[in-house]
């Protein structure tokens, strides 16, 4: 999957805070998108998100990430 891609799926689920809201808005399986994250974030060197089960918080590094324009 491209960066490319792999920036969009990333910035949707910190829109949304949730990994399955991401996937159904994107129309793309859960597994897609948690390794479309999970790419981006070996490719990037950091982490960009908190996962918990019940919780999706932005990183720092996520923060500078998702609002950049």
């Amino acid at each position: 999957m491209s960066l490319l891609n792999q920036m969009r799926i990333f910035t949707r689920v910190a829109e949304l805070a949730s990994f399955t809201g991401a996937a159904t808005d994107l129309g793309l399986p859960k597994a897609s998108v948690s390794t479309a994250v999970q790419q981006l974030e070996q490719a990037l060197g950091t982490r960009l998100l908190h996962r918990t089960t019940r919780r999706v918080r932005l990183t720092p590094d996520g923060e500078l990430i998702a609002h950049q324009k």
